[in-house]
């Protein structure tokens, strides 16, 4: 299969491991036997994702502990 390139703003290319972790987690989230896109949001592995990626976001981007980190839906024109 040919490899493509997308320089463009908006989505861009994923390194093929996280797109390789991405899909194994879809199958089986943190070792539950549940997919990803089927366990509840309530669980302590999901939780535990969660709150790594608030504290990776706090470290890239120097966020102070009183400032909350919000996860909202939607895209560009909302």
């Amino acid at each position: 299969m040919k490899t493509a390139y997308n320089f463009n703003a908006g989505p861009c290319v994923l390194p093929k491991e996280a797109i390789e972790s991405t899909i194994a987690a879809i199958r089986d989230f943190d070792n539950t036997g549940i997919g990803l896109l089927e366990i509840s949001h309530r669980t302590p592995g999901w939780e535990r994702t969660m709150e790594e990626t608030r504290q990776l976001w706090r470290d890239l981007l120097n966020i102070p502990a009183e400032y909350e980190i919000l996860f909202l839906g939607g895209g560009a024109s909302t």
